[in-house]
C-alpha cells in the first residue's frame, strides 16, 4: 500500500471515531410534570340556606410545586337537591342536608372533598301557630327562606309561595267544613300551579315546605284539625285561574 493511500484510510477512520463520540454526548430529555394531588378547602363549611361558599383547590405537581384554583378544574356535587357547585366551586346552598363536592384536574380526583352541611339560619319552632312574617306576605319567615334557597325560577318562587301561604291559611283559618274546604280548594291550586310550573318534580319541593310549616306540635294539630274539617268531602276540578 503506498503512503497515499494509507494517509487517507487514517483520515476516514478519525472522521468515524469523531461521529461516534458526538452522538454517545446526547442528553436525556427531563420527565414531564403532573399533577399528583388535590387539597380543597375549606374541608367542611357549613352553609345557610340560600347563601354561598367558595371552595377552592389547590393542585401539587410532580416537581413538588402547588397552584391554587388553576384553570382546568371541574367541580360536581354529590347532590344538587341539597347544594350545587358552579364551575368556579361556588356553592349554593339549596336544602338542608349534607353533601359532597368533588374536582377533578387532568383525569386527577381530589384526595379531601369537601364535605358540606346546608342548614336554615333559624327555625322558628315558638309557641305561636304563626310565627314571625316579617314582610306580611302570609308565609313564615322561615318558610320565605327555605324557598329562597331552592334555586327556582322567580315564577316557580312565586309558585311555592303561594302553596306555602295557602298551608299558613289553613292551619290558622279552618274552624268547621266551610273554611276547610275553601282552604283545601287553595291548597289545591296551589299544588296544580306549583305542577304547571315545575312539572312532575313539584313534589319533592311540596313535600319540604309541608314539613316546615307544621313543623311544631301545635302547628301540627291545627293541620290535623283541617284535615279533620275536610274529611269526606269531594272536590271539584280547580277552575279558572291556577297561578296568582
Amino acid at each position: 500500500m503506498s503512503r497515499r493511500s494509507c494517509y487517507l484510510f487514517i483520515l476516514t477512520l478519525g472522521s468515524a471515531l469523531a461521529t461516534s463520540c458526538a452522538g454517545g454526548g446526547s442528553k436525556r430529555s427531563p420527565s414531564p410534570v403532573v399533577p399528583t394531588s388535590i387539597q380543597v378547602t375549606p374541608e367542611s363549611p357549613t352553609v345557610l340556606l340560600g347563601k354561598t361558599q367558595q371552595l377552592a383547590a389547590t393542585v401539587r405537581f410532580s416537581d413538588g410545586s402547588t397552584q391554587t384554583s388553576p384553570s382546568g378544574l371541574t367541580w360536581a356535587s354529590s347532590n344538587t337537591t341539597i347544594a350545587t357547585v358552579s364551575g368556579t366551586g361556588l356553592v349554593t346552598a339549596v336544602a338542608p342536608g349534607s353533601v359532597t363536592i368533588n374536582v377533578t384536574f387532568s383525569g386527577i380526583s381530589g384526595g379531601t372533598p369537601a364535605k358540606v352541611e346546608t342548614i336554615l339560619a333559624t327555625l322558628d319552632r315558638s309557641a305561636s301557630l304563626s310565627g314571625p312574617d316579617a314582610n306580611n306576605n302570609g308565609v313564615r319567615d322561615d318558610i320565605d327562606q327555605v324557598i329562597g334557597g331552592l334555586g327556582l325560577s322567580p315564577a316557580q318562587t312565586q309558585a311555592a309561595l303561594q302553596y306555602a301561604a295557602a298551608l299558613q291559611v289553613a292551619m290558622l283559618t279552618t274552624t268547621d267544613s266551610n273554611s276547610g274546604f275553601n282552604n283545601a280548594v287553595e291548597i289545591q291550586r296551589g299544588q296544580d300551579c306549583m305542577a304547571q310550573q315545575m312539572g312532575l318534580g313539584y313534589t319533592k319541593y311540596s313535600r319540604q315546605i309541608r314539613a316546615f310549616t307544621f313543623n311544631t306540635q301545635a302547628r301540627v294539630m291545627a293541620y290535623i284539625n283541617f284535615e279533620h274539617n275536610i274529611g269526606g268531602t269531594v272536590f271539584p276540578q280547580i277552575t279558572g285561574t291556577i297561578c296568582k
